[in-house]
């Protein structure tokens, strides 16, 4: 299996990281993370809210 961890941060542009997402996706086996300091939702530049699906101390 393949892990990928892509990196939220507040004011982020979205397509930046939806683009790569829909990417890493697709492997097979794939394991994609995203990643915050907290579980708490990341606003994009536009007001879009992301969610993490991990923090950074809970990476493999």
């Amino acid at each position: 299996m393949t892990t990928f961890a892509l990196l939220l941060f507040p004011a982020l542009t979205q397509l930046d990281l939806t683009g790569p997402y829909e990417v890493f996706c697709r492997c097979p086996g794939a394991q994609v993370h995203l990643v915050w300091k907290s579980m708490d939702p990341v606003i994009t530049e536009h007001g879009m809210r992301i969610l993490p699906t991990a923090t950074f101390k809970e990476l493999p």
